[in-house]
């Protein structure tokens, strides 16, 4: 604001006065006795005398001088007013509006939260259905090859049930998923987001295995369809 002004202009401070005795010694050196009795009776002369010493010189026009920088800077910081009411204005404008951006950043970012939450929930939904479908398929293919005799009994009826086990744990996580994603957004069609993966679950439970006998034969007796092993010809 005052480029017209050093530091020192800013800082004004009253001169230091140093006496210097010298040379009003000087000057009455040469005195008399009633010479310096009329001076000290006399009190304008003494005053006159004092003046006119170089020392209180300087110092008067040092006064002056800081008198008018004072004055100067006086009107400079007036004739600077208006901008400064201006500017402080200014600073109010953009602060207010600053806060205007903040409050809105905040809710923006609250909307980008938690639609990052729901899509990580539409995710998650997809990839259970995906895992709950791969268990259906290995189930199926362990029993393909026992029918076609690559699997031996024991190891089909071990192995079977551990499969078609995991297969119901996942569909089941993936039920509640769907539930969770529903609750989350019940306006939107949910069904569409996994209805490839669906079409590949044909079971929505786990498939009841009957209890094996052995005085029954070689397969468990019941009405459920035990895939058949195959006995090369």
């Amino acid at each position: 604001m005052y480029n017209n002004y050093s530091d020192t202009d800013m800082q004004i401070q009253a001169p230091k006065l140093t006496p210097n005795d010298h040379e009003l010694e000087g000057l009455i050196k040469n005195y008399n006795k009633q010479e310096l009795q009329e001076l000290m009776d006399d009190e304008d002369k003494m005053i006159g005398l004092i003046t006119d010493l170089n020392q209180v010189k300087r110092l008067q026009t040092d006064k002056e001088m800081t008198i008018v920088k004072n004055k100067s800077m006086a009107e400079y910081n007036l004739s600077m007013e208006p901008k400064l009411y201006d500017m402080r204005s200014k600073v109010a404008a953009l602060y207010e509006e600053a806060n205007k951006l903040k409050t809105e950043l905040a809710t923006d970012k609250s909307r980008l939260d938690a639609k990052r939450g729901e899509i990580s929930l539409d995710v998650m939904s997809v990839m259970l259905q995906t895992e709950a479908a791969k268990s259906e398929e290995d189930s199926e293919k362990l029993a393909d090859n026992f029918c076609e005799g690559k699997v031996s009994l024991d190891n089909f009826l071990e192995t079977y049930i551990s499969s078609r086990t995991m297969s119901h744990l996942r569909q089941i996580k993936s039920q509640k998923m769907n539930e969770l994603v529903r609750e989350h957004s019940p306006t939107r069609n949910r069904g569409q987001i996994s209805s490839s993966y669906n079409n590949d679950i044909r079971s929505p439970g786990l498939a009841p295995y009957p209890a094996y006998s052995s005085s029954a034969g070689q397969y468990p007796a019941s009405g459920y369809s035990m895939p058949q092993p195959y006995y090369a010809s």
